[in-house]
């Protein structure tokens, strides 16, 4: 209800369009709430139109005409129509959980350009996934110390503060020093970004370049990611803000993303709830080796 003609949106590839028509808000139409397998939903009504790949279109056994919905062949269809034909029948389905019938294409990755960001994206990143919340520090395992190489690769000075039987720590961009000589250090522009005990992933990085978002979400992923044997990648986080950004960069990404919260336990006890984001990727989105 609050779009109207001359807004800019995303459309199904991720490109940026004018909005050249807006309706009225409708009322007393028969409606339906669509829910997603990513944990989405939307409430469209019986007559809006959708775009879905079916296994079974609903068409007669036989001849068809060329213009015919076919099996797996994207067809226009109403959500009436989606709703009439949402499973499988239960002569195709031997497995017990239902088999949804219908599918849409995941939406591509947002397109949009190359942003002026005071961190490096990457850096952002580990910083978000490893760094001390009210400074420019990390704690990195020996195992991982290619993320301090990466960091230094984007410009970044590190210095190094040894811990004795614990990971090191290390100090990012001139964090340690004085307030005086430290304007444009990486503490400060954490400060400037407003990320100092509210770790959150600013708008600008949301929208920067495909590129520039694929960065910060390798830096995530070093730091706080894990990949199964099949593949599936997962991103776990227990700061919930934290955790929403990050679901929703990589969507921007043109990935379809689901988030699951649990308690987080420690020697049996719960300390926090934590938020497990699982996607299957298209593209690397680590940089550790």
């Amino acid at each position: 209800g609050e779009l109207q003609v001359g807004d800019q949106v995303f459309d199904e590839a991720g490109a940026i369009r004018n909005v050249v028509a807006a309706f009225d808000v409708m009322h007393g139409h028969q409606c339906y709430r669509v829910s997603f397998s990513d944990g989405t939903s939307v409430v469209p009504d019986a007559e809006h139109l959708w775009v879905t790949s079916a296994l079974r279109p609903g068409t007669p056994k036989g001849p068809k005409p060329p213009d015919a919905a076919r099996k797996y062949r994207p067809a226009v269809r109403t959500t009436a129509e989606i709703a009439r034909t949402l499973r499988m029948p239960a002569s195709m389905s031997r497995h017990p959980q239902p088999k949804w019938n219908h599918r849409i294409d995941i939406a591509g990755a947002l397109s949009t350009p190359q942003a002026t960001l005071t961190i490096p994206p990457y850096v952002l990143g580990c910083w978000l996934g490893d760094g001390n919340s009210a400074d420019a520090r990390m704690t990195v395992s020996r195992q991982d110390w290619q993320i301090v190489r990466e960091i230094e690769a984007e410009g970044i000075s590190v210095a190094e503060r040894p811990v004795i039987d614990r990971a090191p720590r290390i100090i990012l961009g001139g964090g340690d020093r004085t307030a005086a000589a430290c304007r444009d250090s990486l503490q400060a522009k954490l400060r400037a970004l407003r990320l100092l005990g509210q770790k959150h992933i600013p708008s600008a990085y949301l929208r920067a370049s495909r590129q520039q978002r694929a960065d910060l979400l390798q830096g995530l992923m070093d730091t706080d990611g894990h990949i199964a044997h099949s593949g599936q990648c997962e991103l776990s986080l227990c700061n919930a803000r934290l955790a929403e950004d990050a679901l929703e960069l990589i969507r921007s990404l043109g990935l379809k993303a689901r988030i699951r919260s649990a308690d987080a336990k420690l020697y049996g006890r719960v300390v926090n709830t934590r938020h497990r984001i699982t996607f299957w990727p298209v593209a690397p989105v680590f940089r550790l080796a």
